[in-house]
C-alpha cells in the first residue's frame, strides 16, 4: 500500500481490543429505541471520554450525572447500548467518585468484540470534543504506530490518557498503557499487594484497588468486576477531582502529585515502590 500510495503515513494490521476488567459479563440487553437524554455541560466541568463498550445512561446510578452525546463506532450512530456491561461498570465508578464530571461515552467494543480501528476513531472524536481526560480501561497486545500517534496528539492537546496496565500477569508491554504519554494503572488487592493478574513493569505509574469492585451494570443492575479496568476508572475519577480543584496539569505533573498524595505504596514483588492511589 505504501509503495502504491506513498502519501500513506503508515500501514498496519488491525487488532482486537481487550477490555481489562474480569469477568466480562455477557448481557442480554435490549437496545433502547432512543438514546438517553443528554445534558449540556457547564463551561468549567471536567469532561471525561469513556472509550469502552457503551453505557446504560438510564441506570439509577447516573441520576445526577451529566452525559454529552458520544458515538458508537461499531454501529455508526449515537446509541450507547452496552451489551457487554464493561462500560457501564466503569462509568458507575467514575460517576460515584467524580460526581461533578461530565462523561462522553464512545462505544468501541460489543458482544462480538471490537478492533483498534474503532479505538482510533473514538480517540480522534474525543480530541475534537476537547475532553480533559480519556479513560482507557482496555488495551491491545501489539505495538501500534497509529495508536501511539494518537497518544502524542492527545498530549499536545493537554489531554490526560489514563490507561489500564492489563491483566496478563506479565511485564508487558500492553498498549496504550506502555506509551510514555499515558498514565498506566496497575491493580492491587485490599491488602495493597499486586493482584495476580495485574501486569507490571517500569512503565507502570500508579496502582489502585481493583479486587471485586461493585458498580453498575445495564438494566439497573449491579455487579462486581476485578482487574486493572476498575482501578483505572477510579484513578480517572481522582484526577478529575484534582484538576477541578487545582486546574490543568500535565500527565507527568499529575503522576507526581498523585504519588505525593499516596498514603501507601506496594512494598514487595514486581510492583514494589509503585504508589497506591486511594
Amino acid at each position: 500500500y505504501q509503495e502504491t500510495i506513498p502519501e500513506f503515513d503508515n500501514v498496519e494490521l488491525d487488532q482486537e481490543v481487550l477490555l481489562e476488567g474480569y469477568p466480562v459479563y455477557s448481557i442480554d440487553y435490549e437496545h433502547p429505541s432512543e438514546p438517553a437524554v443528554v445534558l449540556a455541560s457547564a463551561k468549567n466541568d471536567i469532561k471525561i471520554a469513556l472509550i469502552d463498550s457503551g453505557v446504560d445512561e438510564n441506570h439509577e446510578i447516573f441520576a445526577n450525572t451529566e452525559f454529552e452525546e458520544g458515538w458508537n463506532t461499531i454501529d455508526g450512530d449515537s446509541n450507547m447500548y452496552d451489551d457487554v456491561g464493561h462500560g457501564t461498570h466503569m462509568a458507575g465508578i467514575i460517576a460515584e467518585n467524580a460526581p461533578e464530571a461530565v462523561i462522553v461515552a464512545y462505544k468501541i467494543a460489543g458482544a462480538d468484540g471490537g478492533d483498534l480501528s474503532n479505538v482510533l476513531e473514538a480517540f480522534q472524536m474525543a480530541m475534537d470534543e476537547k475532553v480533559d481526560i480519556i479513560n482507557a480501561s482496555f488495551g491491545v497486545m501489539e505495538d501500534s504506530y497509529a495508536l501511539e500517534k494518537m497518544l502524542k496528539k492527545a498530549k499536545q492537546k493537554g489531554i490526560i490518557v489514563v490507561a489500564a496496565a492489563g491483566n496478563n500477569s506479565s511485564e508487558g508491554p500492553f498498549y496504550p498503557a506502555e506509551y510514555s504519554e499515558s498514565l498506566a494503572v496497575a491493580s492491587v488487592d485490599d491488602l495493597g499487594g499486586k493482584m495476580p493478574k495485574s501486569n507490571y513493569g517500569y512503565w507502570v505509574d500508579v496502582a489502585s484497588y481493583g479486587d471485586r469492585i461493585m458498580s453498575s451494570l445495564p438494566g439497573n443492575e449491579y455487579g462486581y468486576k476485578s482487574g486493572t479496568s476498575p482501578a483505572t476508572a477510579y484513578v480517572t475519577a481522582k484526577i478529575a477531582n484534582l484538576i477541578e480543584e487545582k486546574g490543568w496539569m500535565s500527565t507527568r505533573a499529575v503522576i507526581k502529585y498523585l504519588s505525593g498524595l499516596a498514603e501507601a505504596e506496594i512494598t514487595e514483588g514486581e510492583l514494589a515502590g509503585v504508589p497506591i492511589v486511594q
